[in-house]
């Protein structure tokens, strides 16, 4: 084993100069515990195997008859812990290789027993460039795996024998491993050992990943490090980090490098390893040189961070290969020509894994004859929906304007600035897509999904335009990093990879730098190339909401979250004046003279400040309502714009105010100035454009506010109940058509919870703002009962028929009986009721509780409900459902876990954690067999494997006909059916302010409400 750097280096300085050692290395297996601080819990186990050879004679020539029930045929490869045989299956009757780990007797049996779990696990999953476990099981206490048969050679030898490959070849190869590994990633796992001795390429011409032996998941406390010299990242090889996704990408450049010059790549550890690799890329193509020398990078937070955008760009240079077969790998959009022939190749099995004791599953993720759908933003045409207006975006206009998966939905604007010509916009909305407008041509020239997330994911998207009209600084949280994007290109020009969650940038035009603050209160200075200048830590220990660069660049203004604003020379980032403005506050501004800042309070005050002042240097001005969440003086210095609950411009010369939007849901804008022309981004009144001297407006586009916030199925009638942020109450049948519509709270916001009684004859939600408890008859499509229950109130579900259980921040369980004079008062709980659940008799409710975890009720007597269980004491849970069969629970809490618990003994059986992105609820399938949540995809329920992510920012799903369509409700105005768990979108629905809707069929179809063929009639 090399568990000593001298080691490594001796071993790699004779590799630099033996020729045989270095063809060797290819063919060899996995080298396993790269690094002092990886150790795995294998480690002294296969130390001991290692001795334990040393000491026997062990055959090397003894051939099997049979192993399991699988007849061995001969020997297709030897390992050092382990044989592949070739083998017969009997029951499919195909030839298979079966591997023997014969080497690992000295295994314990639970290590043993592990390892097969785990390959059982594996053989569920599918890739067409990853070779597939059909089998695990353990023959006389000996491990064995049974995978596909394959024919054709490995990269490395392929190189050895016929040369370097050309380099279309080479990216078409690495395009079929790049789109094998997001599969990988996706289901948490990081491959850890990606060289060309692991990619086979088969007689067909189809890459195949090998070797996943190595993989890790991402949970994993103790991960196994490992890896092959060459082509491991240097992370691997210092064991500082663990592996990450990077370390895969890392892994493509190198075999990038290999492939086309036919050489080993430089040594990470090599003084002169940048130089060697920049020599080697510089004939390559502009584009993919810089995408190699940026997967290539020492540091993994400089490293390419999108493995589909590198897929992408692969694809897209190996697109005309002859001789890769795009087309079966990934399916390539391009045609495919007649493969030549690459002469007498000899027949060989995949030989995966030797060297290795674990496999990694994926999930199958394919090209179709068009991208793959990836997330449900879009934008529409006005023609097609007059009742929604948009525009097409370029992407849909290049697929001829039919495709589903190039649309995208008009948001609500969280963030928008003028480009420094003022003749385009950058806007982000809620729903995490970037779009750039031109005004001249009144027009969106540029769509970019930066990411999905729900307005609490972050407090304020970050946007500025750098320098010109052709790049962009954006970002939305610490999950996402924060991009240069190049408008024109339409590409990411570098990521930044924060620390902690950044809250504010700004831009300096003079020497080109960026300034990002973050919530633990250091501010950092790059170069527009993204290169770190210099960081500090200003306000230690609080969120720094706002910053701001002095005319000069000279200076910069920092505002911490409790007042404190500081003001740092921009050479050393070190304190030269600081103010206290006793209250919180959010925003800050130079005034053009340089002389005074404006800071805005979250309690509507403006307090100006004379920064050359050495007396009392505050004055404050009561221009907002609530947070001053923006703030900028225009280039003139004579009008002052506001962005609070109300958007306000301040004339001090005239001591005027003009009121332009005022917000009837706490929501702020954001301003920004472009000469005497402000740009107004508003979650209520959507993105606007005020003329100051002219005093007139524009409005570019209307602000959607359907968040969709509930969705409920109805099996007995086969209908879905859908109630959005706007109070809108839609039901639609399986086919997305709408059957009625409903505005209970006219107008008033937030209408959720929905949920149908067991008999599927009425329907309940709730209303927070009012406290009002609605129902509905599904026989007439009517509103018939209106309670008024206790303020706060969260969630509501049916316990029967008859009664409906009502809980929010009181913590008390409110019993609602229909046909009563009022509602009973309940049961008091600890802490705020999230989410409640009853099980199949109506005999339990589940109830989910911020700080008090879960509760079991037990309701069998209505009017004396009593407290049965509490379990997960002390957690805030978010969500919960009972299993079909009423025996667990699915459980997700505001710490990002989900768990599958025992219904009777509180213990989780099956957990999830540490996700990137946070659950918002958890449901059951109708058969118990899987679990949909919010945010993270579609689950196995037996152990939370992942069967599909579903990349969008679903809030709410509903499952309907067992293993049929789901639907996922998502933080813009749009319901997305998927046909299965497959993740296949069958259609769109878009919910309009009006009650009206319009349905996107797979095949691009677009049926508005208002259409004959889009009415139904209701079948009561």
């Amino acid at each position: 084993m090399l568990t000593d750097d001298v080691e490594i280096d001796v071993i790699g300085q004779h590799l630099d100069h033996c020729e045989h050692c270095q063809s060797l290395l290819q063919r060899l297996p996995t080298i396993v515990d790269v690094g002092q601080s990886g150790t795995t819990q294998y480690a002294s186990e296969i130390s001991a195997e290692l001795l334990a050879r040393r000491s026997r004679e062990f055959s090397r020539d003894a051939i099997p008859r049979k192993i399991g029930k699988y007849r061995i045929d001969g020997v297709l490869a030897r390992g050092g812990m382990s044989t592949v045989y070739r083998g017969y299956h009997p029951t499919l009757q195909q030839t298979v290789a079966v591997k023997s780990l014969g080497g690992t007797r000295v295994f314990s049996e639970q290590s043993r027993r592990s390892l097969i779990d785990e390959q059982k696990t594996l053989g569920k999953i599918r890739h067409p460039s990853i070779v597939s476990v059909m089998d695990a099981e353990l023959d006389n206490g000996i491990p064995f795996i049974v995978m596909e048969h394959v024919s054709g050679r490995n990269l490395a030898e392929l190189v050895r024998q016929d040369g370097r490959f050309d380099l279309v070849d080479a990216c078409a190869i690495l395009a079929a491993v790049c789109d094998a590994l997001i599969s990988v990633h996706l289901s948490g796992y990081v491959h850890q050992d990606v060289k060309p001795a692991n990619i086979m390429l088969t007689d067909d011409g189809i890459p195949k990943l090998l070797d996943l032996g190595l993989a890790i998941h991402e949970t994993e406390e103790s991960p196994r490090i490992g890896g092959t010299p060459r082509f491991i990242a240097p992370e691997q090889i210092s064991g500082h980090m663990r592996p990450n996704t990077r370390s895969d990408l890392y892994a493509v450049g190198a075999t990038l490098l290999f492939l086309v010059s036919g050489e080993l790549p430089p040594d990470s550890r090599d003084p002169d390893y940048e130089v060697k690799v920049q020599q080697r890329v510089r004939s390559m193509p502009p584009r993919l040189r810089s995408t190699a020398l940026n997967l290539l990078k020492h540091d993994p937070a400089l490293r390419t961070q999108s493995i589909t955008e590198v897929r992408d760009l692969f694809a897209e240079f190996g697109s005309s290969s002859s001789r890769i077969n795009l087309r079966l790998a990934i399916g390539d959009v391009r045609p495919q020509r007649r493969r030549r022939s690459f002469g007498v190749v000899m027949s060989i099995i995949v030989v995966a894994m030797l060297g290795s004791i674990s496999l990694l599953f994926s999930k199958a993720t394919r090209w179709h004859s068009v991208k793959p759908f990836e997330h449900p933003y879009f934008v529409i045409s006005a023609a097609d929906t007059p009742d929604a207006p948009g525009l097409l975006s370029r992407q849909q206009a290049a697929n001829t304007g039919k495709q589903i998966d190039t649309v995208y939905p008009r948001p609500s604007p969280k963030n928008s600035v003028w480009s420094h010509s003022g003749n385009q916009i950058a806007c982000i909305g809620n729903d995490g897509v970037l779009r750039v407008y031109d005004v001249k041509d009144d027009r969106i020239v540029d769509v970019h999904l930066l990411c999905c997330y729900n307005d609490s994911d972050v407090d304020m998207p970050q946007i500025c335009w750098l320098g010109d009209d052709r790049q962009i600084l954006v970002g939305a949280s610490i999950r996402y990093p924060l991009q240069i994007w190049d408008v024109q290109n339409q590409t990411c020009l570098y990521k930044i990879i924060p620390d902690s969650e950044v809250l504010a940038t700004a831009w300096e035009p003079g020497l080109r730098r960026i300034a990002i603050a973050d919530e633990r209160g250091s501010v950092s200075v790059y170069s527009q190339d993204a290169a770190l200048l210099r960081e500090r830590s200003v306000i230690p220990s609080s969120p720094i909401k706002s910053i701001a660069f002095d005319p000069k660049g000279e200076r910069l203004a920092v505002l911490g979250a409790h007042g404190v604003l500081r003001v740092i020379s921009v050479s050393d980032l070190a304190t030269s004046v600081e103010f206290d403005l006793a209250t919180s506050a959010s925003s800050v501004t130079w005034h053009p003279d340089g002389d005074r800042l404006f800071a805005g309070t979250n309690d509507g005050v403006v307090v100006e400040i004379d920064v050359s002042s050495t007396g009392n240097p505050m004055a404050h001005h009561e221009l907002g309502r609530g947070i001053v969440a923006s703030i900028q003086w225009n280039r003139k210095g004579d009008r002052l714009a506001v962005g609070s609950w109300d958007t306000v411009v301040w004339n001090p010369n005239l001591d005027s105010i003009d009121k332009l939007t005022q917000s009837s849901s706490y929501n702020w804008s954001t301003v920004d100035w472009h000469e005497n022309r402000l740009l107004l981004a508003s979650v209520d009144s959507g993105l606007t454009i005020w003329d100051a001297d002219n005093k007139s407006e524009t409005r570019l586009m209307e602000s959607s506010l359907q968040q969709v916030l509930s969705i409920a199925w109805n099996p007995i009638r086969r209908q879905a109940a859908i109630s959005t942020m706007t109070g809108n109450l839609f039901v639609i049948d399986l086919d997305g058509k709408l059957l009625w519509h409903d505005d209970p709270t006219e107008g008033n916001l937030a209408l959720g919870s929905l949920d149908w009684s067991p008999d599927g004859s009425r329907l309940c939600g709730i209303n927070e703002w009012q406290q009002d408890l609605f129902v509905w008859d599904a026989e007439t499509s009517s509103l018939v009962k209106t309670h008024t229950v206790e303020n706060g109130v969260l969630t509501a579900a049916w316990l029967n028929d008859n009664v409906i259980l009502c809980g929010g921040t009181s913590g008390l369980l409110q019993i609602v009986e229909l046909g009563a004079a009022e509602s009973t008062a309940g049961l008091k709980l600890d802490g705020t009721i999230r989410d409640v659940s009853r099980n199949t008799l109506g005999t339990l409710a589940a109830v989910a509780n911020e700080g008090s975890g879960v509760y079991i009720i037990d309701m069998a007597m209505v009017d004396a409900p009593a407290i049965s269980k509490n379990f997960l004491e002390g957690e805030s849970i978010r969500s919960i459902d009972w299993s079909p069969n009423s025996k667990e629970l699915a459980v997700t809490s505001n710490d990002g876990q989900l768990r599958v618990i025992d219904a009777e003994s509180g213990v989780a059986r099956h957990t999830l954690k540490n996700q990137p992105l946070r659950p918002q609820v958890a449901r059951w399938s109708n058969t118990g067999t899987a679990i949909a949540a919010g945010d993270y995809g579609i689950f196995n329920a037996n152990g939370l494997q992942r069967n599909r992510f579903i990349p969008i920012n679903c809030y709410a799903y509903a499952w309907t006909i067992p293993e049929g369509p789901i639907l996922g409700g998502t933080w813009t105005d749009t319901v997305n059916c998927f046909a299965d768990d497959s993740g296949t979108l069958a259609w769109k629905l878009i919910l309009h302010h009006s009650g009206s809707a319009t349905l996107i069929r797979s095949d691009g179809t677009l049926l508005s409400s208002d259409s004959e063929e889009f009415k139904v009639t209701p079948t009561h």
